[in-house]
């Protein structure tokens, strides 16, 4: 190089994205120039450049969850547990399902998924009331982008006291349930079951509308007993402390920028504990919560605003179900004896006021008096009357 001139070049670096270790951490980029020309020290120190690059990689997780079915019924007679041999006889069947997805463009390592399960009605007195009984350790459904699939179990710690610790028989269909990673669609074959519980509450609808629509006007408990008039909506949440839960951990050695991932959460809600502790609620809310922890050492930069949901099953009591065994209460009864004595009272003012009762009948003294004048008038004209007249008085004398 002549003195005092300058080259200018250009090095560039394609950083490609994949699952090493490493990759996350800042990039230091050393260049060193030497000559064979002699330099003094001083001139040395200006042959090394050194710089430091932080590497920022941006994948977006997102954790969103449904109910399937969003909406169950409870009622009937409430079973003790030796009495239950099938699953069926627990109660509805609910699902929830969490999607996890990364919209990338990174993908991530080293993800794990935490789940809140409410197992339990809480309970100050040690074990609570079964709420939503799991039935299987949940399973992960993965797609990768390349077309295939993986399906594995979550891990729950002691999981033969939280999984089926009461040993009923499973039906098997339903425990090989596939699920799509799709967040429109997320549909599953309705068991019969749900189809059953479904027409039921269609039927029950069509009976109990007139009646419910009546006790919302009012706000009356119809087949609440006496205690009160508005019904209350009871929530069972692991965050609110109102049930009791255990938790279930998923791993995810890696989440692919553009996949999605279902956990499948099968349970069953346990008919009997909401029939004798919520049979005069409105409703109750139960809740399962999920949430994703990163690994910060990869230096993802993500927005954790998306990385935790909860799954809301809202379980209804069946009215008449219900009801049939329950005595209308007295105060019911009286009010509407009085309701109706009311409306019968004011129904016969309003007929006495248009002049319903004052008709006149042949029997009554003002048409009979009318009917006479009408034939005397009839007689003096014909001149009958004067000759009756005379008849009386001549025959008077000698009747006398």
């Amino acid at each position: 190089m002549n003195g005092g001139s300058k080259h200018h070049f250009t090095i560039q670096f394609k950083l490609t994205r994949g699952r090493t270790e490493g990759i996350g951490k800042a990039l230091k980029f050393l260049a060193h120039v030497n000559s064979t020309s002699q330099e003094t020290e001083e001139e040395l120190k200006d042959n090394k450049w050194e710089a430091e690059v932080q590497i920022i990689k941006k994948a977006e997780l997102e954790i969103y969850g449904i109910s399937t079915p969003d909406r169950v019924f409870f009622g009937g007679k409430a079973k003790a547990e030796s009495e239950l041999e099938l699953e069926e006889d627990i109660g509805t069947m609910v699902r929830h399902n969490y999607t996890i997805t990364n919209h990338g463009p990174w993908t991530v390592r080293n993800v794990i998924a935490k789940f809140d399960w409410p197992y339990q009605v809480h309970s100050r007195f040690g074990r609570g009331k079964w709420a939503l009984y799991l039935l299987d350790v949940p399973t992960i459904t993965t797609e990768f982008t390349d077309g295939t699939r993986e399906v594995r179990k979550c891990s729950i710690e002691q999981k033969y006291e939280y999984v089926n610790p009461v040993d009923i028989k499973l039906n098997t269909k339903y425990s090989t349930q596939e699920t799509t990673p799709n967040r429109v669609e997320h549909r599953y074959k309705r068991s019969a079951d749900e189809e059953e519980g479904t027409s039921r509450e269609i039927e029950n609808g069509e009976s109990k509308g007139f009646v419910h629509s009546l006790a919302s006007l009012f706000n009356f408990d119809v087949f609440g007993g006496g205690e009160g008039i508005k019904r209350v909506v009871h929530t069972l949440s692991c965050q609110e402390k109102t049930a009791s839960c255990f938790q279930v951990v998923c791993h995810f050695d890696f989440i692919d920028a553009n996949s999605a991932i279902v956990v499948d959460f099968r349970a069953r809600l346990w008919n009997s504990t909401f029939v004798e502790d919520y049979s005069g609620a409105e409703s109750v809310k139960v809740v399962s919560v999920g949430r994703l922890e990163l690994d910060t050492s990869q230096g993802i930069d993500d927005d954790p605003n998306n990385n935790e949901a909860s799954v809301i099953t809202s379980a209804d009591p069946d009215r008449p179900a219900i009801g049939d065994s329950r005595p209308i209460p007295w105060w019911i009864i009286v009010a509407a004896a009085i309701v109706g004595l009311l409306l019968l009272l004011l129904l016969t003012f309003f007929l006495w006021k248009c002049g319903f009762f004052k008709r006149n009948r042949i029997d009554q003294p003002s048409l009979y008096t009318a009917e006479l004048r009408h034939d005397r008038q009839q007689w003096a004209e014909a001149g009958v009357l004067d000759t009756l007249s005379s008849f009386y008085l001549f025959e008077s004398p000698g009747s006398l």
